[in-house]
C-alpha cells in the first residue's frame, strides 16, 4: 500500500495514449451519487487520477451508504451500509489503487480550488445548487431503463426504476465520462505513442576490447573484460551491448537501455514533451451522446420517450460462458456478478498464468496483492466477493481445436474444481517423466470435457480474447451448440463488439473479417517488444456493451437495429450497423475441417 504508484509499471500500457502527468495532476467534481458513480469512480482511479497533485470531490451525494448504493455495482459491499458514503468509496478504491484521493467537496470551496471538469450525476429535478462553472467545464450523465444520455445539457427522464440493465448502462456511462475528461482537459495524445526508449550511449577504450566483445558470451572465459551496467538511482541491472568497434578493435560504442517503469526514465520521460495538436481545445465542446443498443428509447426535444416495457428489475437465471478474464473479461464478469440474478452461473476460461503489475491500470478484478497469480484462481475470489451465491467454473487451458470435436459427439464429464497450485510455478519448467506425462495429458483431456459439457450447458458466449483463431473456434462452438455469440475487442482509444446469433442470418465471423482469421494466431497483447497501448476507459467502454447484449440476451431480447457495434474513442464517434449476410450454406465457419 505504500508504494508509489506513480513510478511503477502500472501505468505503463496507457503513456502512448495519454498525457500521464496531467492526468494524475487533475481535479474533478462530481455532484450526485446516481448508478453511474462507482463506475465512474473506477474509471478515474485506474487511469492515474490523483496521483500526484490532482484528486476527485464529491457534493450533493448521500450522507450514509444505502441498500441502493450496494445493487447494481461491483465497488462497495452490503457491510458497507450505513457507513459514511464517501469513506466507504475511498477505501474501497483505495484497495485497486492507493494513490487515489478522494474527498468531500467543502461549502465555498470553488473559492480556493477550480476543478478541470464538473460532473453532475443528478436528473434535473435534483438538487441544483451547484457552484456556478463555465457551460463547458460541466457534464451531464443520465440513464434511461435501456439508454443512457451525456451532454453538457440535461434530458429530462422522469421516474426511473434500476433495473436489470442498469448495471451495464452504468458502466457504460460512467466509462465514456471518464474518457471524455481526458479529452476536455487536454489528457488524450493525438498521436499515439506506440513505444518509448531511453538509450545511453558510451564510448570504451581498450586493449582489443572489440575483439573480446565479438565473442559469444557463452564462449567468454577469463579474459573478458567483465563490462556490465546498472543504475545508481534504484541499483537495476541494465543490458550493455556493442553496436560498432574500430578497426584496430581498441575502441567499442556501446548502448544501455533504460526500462520505462524505473524513475529515472519517468523523470526524463515527463520532461520531453511531443509537440501535438490538442485533440479537443481545452473550453471545447463535445455533441450530446445517446446510446440504446436495443433501440427502446429515444429523446424528443429535451425529454426521454422509452418504449421499453416490463424491464425486470431481477432475472430468474444469467449463465455465460467468458473466454479471455484480461481487460474486458474482467469487467464483464464484474457486471454479471453485480446483475441482480434469482441464478447465476459464469464460466470462465484464460491460459494466462499469472497476472502482471501493467494488467492492473485496466484488468478490474486484480489488485497488487494478485500479481504472479494465474488469472481464473483470482478472478475466482473476485467474483465470490462481488456475489457469494454465484456459482463459477474455471478453466485454465487453451480454448483448442479438440473442443469442438467433443462438443459434435457430446462428450463431456462433470465439472469439478480444479486442484489449485500451491506455489504458482513451482516446478515450471522441469522435465516430467513418461509416468507423469500420461497424467498431465489424461488431466488435460478430462477437464477439456468438463468444458464442452459447460459451454454445451449455457446460454451465451462472450469472447474476449486475444487472437483471432480462437475467436473463431469460440464462434464455432457456438454454430454447433446454437448459442449466442458476443465479440468484443478493443485497440488504444477503440473498440468494436459483434452480435452473433445462428438463426438471424448472420453466423459467422468469417463473413465479417474473412477466411484468413481461420489461421491467424497472432496476438494482440499489451506485452512484448512493442506493447500494445492499453487504457480502462476502452476496455470497460466494450466491456459494458457486451455484458448490456448479454443480460438482455439472458431475458430474451436482442438489438433492434444492428449487430455490429463500433466506439471510436480518438474521434468520440458510436456507430452501429446491421450485417445482411446470406448464411444459407451448411458450414458457413469451416468446422469440418476440423471435426469433419
Amino acid at each position: 500500500m505504500g508504494e508509489n504508484f506513480a513510478f511503477s509499471n502500472r501505468y505503463s500500457r496507457q503513456y502512448g495514449l495519454v498525457h500521464q502527468g496531467a492526468v494524475e495532476n487533475l481535479n474533478i467534481l462530481i455532484a450526485g451519487d446516481n448508478e453511474i458513480l462507482p463506475y465512474l469512480l473506477l474509471n478515474l482511479a485506474f487511469c492515474g487520477v490523483g496521483s500526484m497533485q490532482g484528486g476527485c470531490y464529491l457534493m450533493n451525494i448521500s450522507s450514509e451508504v444505502t441498500r441502493r448504493h450496494i445493487t447494481n455495482q461491483f465497488l462497495l459491499r452490503p457491510d458497507d451500509e450505513g457507513t459514511p458514503l464517501v469513506d466507504a468509496l475511498s477505501a474501497r478504491l483505495k484497495f485497486f489503487a492507493p494513490h487515489f484521493d478522494l474527498k468531500e467537496w467543502p461549502a465555498g470551496a470553488e473559492k480556493r480550488v477550480v476543478p478541470d471538469l464538473f460532473i453532475i450525476l443528478s436528473s434535473p429535478e435534483g438538487k441544483r445548487d451547484f457552484p456556478e462553472f463555465p457551460y463547458y467545464c460541466r457534464l451531464y450523465g443520465q440513464l434511461g431503463p435501456s439508454s443512457l444520455f451525456i451532454g453538457h445539457e440535461p434530458i429530462r427522464i422522469g421516474s426511473f426504476v434500476p433495473n436489470i440493465f442498469s448495471a451495464s448502462l452504468a458502466s457504460l456511462a460512467g466509462a465514456i465520462l471518464a474518457q471524455d475528461v481526458l479529452r476536455l482537459t487536454n489528457s488524450l495524445r493525438s498521436v499515439d505513442i506506440v513505444d518509448q526508449k531511453i538509450l545511453v550511449s558510451f564510448r570504451l577504450k581498450s586493449d582489443e576490447i572489440g575483439k573480446y566483445l565479438a565473442i559469444p558470451e557463452t564462449e567468454r572465459g577469463e579474459h573478458w573484460h567483465g563490462i556490465a551496467a546498472r543504475l545508481t538511482l534504484g541499483g537495476e541491472e541494465l543490458s550493455i551491448s556493442q553496436v560498432s568497434a574500430t578497426e584496430n578493435m581498441d575502441e567499442g560504442l556501446f548502448q544501455v537501455q533504460i526500462p520505462t517503469e524505473t524513475i529515472l526514465s519517468r523523470l526524463i520521460l515527463d520532461s520531453v514533451e511531443i509537440i501535438e495538436e490538442p485533440l479537443e481545445k481545452r473550453g471545447g465542446i463535445l455533441p450530446p451522446l445517446f446510446l440504446s443498443l436495443f433501440g427502446d428509447d429515444r429523446i424528443e426535444g429535451s425529454d426521454l420517450v422509452s418504449e421499453a416495457k416490463d424491464i425486470p428489475e431481477s432475472l430468474s437465471e444469467l449463465k455465460a460462458a467468458i473466454v479471455g478474464i484480461g481487460g474486458l473479461g474482467t469487467w464483464i464478469c464484474g457486471l454479471l456478478a453485480a446483475t441482480p440474478a434469482r441464478k447465476c452461473e459464469l464460466i470462465i476460461i484464460d491460459s494466462d498464468a499469472a497476472i502482471e503489475e501493467h494488467n492492473l491500470n485496466r484488468q478490474i478484478l486484480y489488485s497488487q496483492s494478485d500479481i504472479g497469480k494465474p488469472k481464473v484462481f483470482a478472478a475466482l475470489a473476485a467474483i465470490k466477493e462481488i456475489n457469494p451465491a454465484a456459482k463459477v467454473h474455471i478453466y485454465q487451458i487453451e480454448l483448442a481445436d479438440e473442443i469442438l470435436k467433443y462438443l459434435k459427439d457430446g462428450l463431456s464429464e462433470k465439472y469439478h474444481p480444479p486442484k489449485k497450485p500451491k506455489i504458482f510455478g513451482d516446478n515450471a519448467g522441469e522435465p516430467l517423466d513418461v509416468e507423469q506425462l500420461i497424467k498431465k495429458n489424461e488431466e488435460m483431456e478430462r477437464r477439456k470435457k468438463m468444458l464442452a459439457g459447460d459451454l454445451n450447458s449455457t446460454q451465451i458466449y462472450l469472447s474476449c480474447l486475444d487472437n483471432m483463431r480462437s475467436r473463431w473456434i469460440l464462434n464455432c462452438a457456438s454454430w454447433l451448440t446454437g448459442r449466442t455469440f458476443i465479440n468484443g475487442g478493443v485497440k488504444g482509444l477503440g473498440g468494436l463488439v459483434d452480435y452473433i446469433e445462428k438463426n438471424e442470418g448472420d453466423a459467422s465471423l468469417i463473413t465479417r473479417y474473412g477466411d484468413n482469421l481461420k489461421t491467424d494466431t497472432g496476438t494482440v497483447k499489451c506485452g512484448g517488444a512493442i506493447p500494445i497501448p492499453a487504457i480502462v476507459t476502452t476496455n470497460a467502454i466494450i466491456a459494458s456493451m457486451q455484458s448490456l447484449l448479454a443480460v438482455g440476451r439472458a431475458m430474451g431480447r436482442r438489438p433492434r437495429h444492428a449487430n455490429y457495434f463500433l466506439f471510436d474513442g480518438k474521434e468520440r464517434i458510436y456507430w452501429e450497423h446491421l450485417f445482411k449476410e446470406n448464411v444459407e450454406l451448411s458450414d458457413p465457419l469451416g468446422i469440418n475441417e476440423i471435426i469433419g
